[in-house]
């Protein structure tokens, strides 16, 4: 009943008896412990002191040859453990008890010999000669405060030019970037003036560009020559260039209508004409003529 619902009691040690010797040498260790309720130790030392042999026994592994040794250390563990049929923690295990230090570790002390290189030559083509990435060789040349080799320090003339000039033209003269220019120029505490403050990717104005404006809409010139709506109209009117007719959103103003409207005579308009297809003979719709001389007479009544 108990091995049927396989309920392990703790007994007391007590003799073998000739049908648990038997049983030794027919099953495995781990299965006699189950079913004769002992520790495995007494199990497998019954059975060594009998000389009886274990059914299932663990499979040795050949012996570690000089070519094997050889590879420890040299390259990588599991490398070195598909090579030679070995499991990757058989392979760590060995290297461990023979001291040989681990060729790919997680982190890798910097040497001094590798301290004097930093800064002789790019991050990047040290990082390849000594094995590394580009982000580490530049956190440690940080870290030892050391410059890069391919840092180009600024000169006294080339700070006088901060602050009186815009950062793109700065960055043009000196061949340095824009960014490069506006950390400098922070770094030092150096305020644009008025006269610098321009957009850093603005470019000037050409003629040619300038014979554009006026021809289209402002969007379709921005769109032809790649610069904004607001730019374009700026432009258009610094320089005194009216929008196409075609284009406009309000029919500009006649001579009769402002005459109508008093603008001659220096009185307040009345109000805008609506627009119409026909104009009479005074420059003034069939439509409105009836309006028009109801306000001449209401005006010559005032009079």
């Amino acid at each position: 009943m108990r091995e049927h619902r396989r309920l392990r009691l703790s007994t007391p040690a007590r003799r073998w008896t000739a049908r648990e010797i038997r049983l030794l040498g027919r099953f495995s260790d781990v299965e006699l412990v189950r079913r004769l309720g002992r520790s495995k130790r007494q199990v497998r030392s019954q059975r060594i002191a009998l000389g009886i042999p274990n059914p299932h026994p663990r499979p040795r592994w050949p012996r570690w040859t000089h070519a094997q040794h050889k590879l420890l250390g040299k390259l990588p563990d599991r490398v070195v453990a598909q090579r030679i049929g070995r499991t990757l923690l058989a392979v760590q295990a060995r290297r461990q008890i023979l001291g040989l230090p681990n060729p790919t570790p997680f982190y890798r002390s910097w040497l001094a010999s590798e301290d004097k290189l930093l800064g002789t030559m790019p991050d990047e083509r040290l990082a390849r000669k000594l094995g590394r990435t580009a982000k580490m060789v530049r956190h440690r040349r940080r870290k030892l405060g050391i410059a890069s080799s391919g840092l180009k320090l600024w000169t006294r003339a080339e700070k006088a030019l901060l602050g009186i000039n815009p950062d793109a033209e700065v960055a043009r003269l000196t061949g340095r970037s824009v960014r490069a220019v506006v950390g400098c120029r922070f770094k030092a505490g150096i305020a644009l003036c008025s006269e610098a403050k321009v957009w850093p990717l603005s470019r000037p104005w050409t003629a040619r560009e300038e014979r554009v404006l006026g021809r289209f809409a402002d969007e379709e010139v921005a769109r032809r020559l790649r610069r904004t709506t607001y730019a374009v109209a700026e432009r258009r009117r610094a320089r005194g260039i009216p929008l196409p007719r075609h284009v406009l959103r309000h029919r500009p103003w006649t001579a009769a209508e402002d005459e109508l409207a008093g603008h001659s005579a220096g009185a307040q308009p009345v109000g805008r004409l609506p627009s119409a297809r026909k104009t009479g003979p005074a420059g003034v719709s069939p439509e409105v003529q009836p309006l028009v001389r109801r306000g001449e007479g209401a005006l010559g009544k005032a009079a």
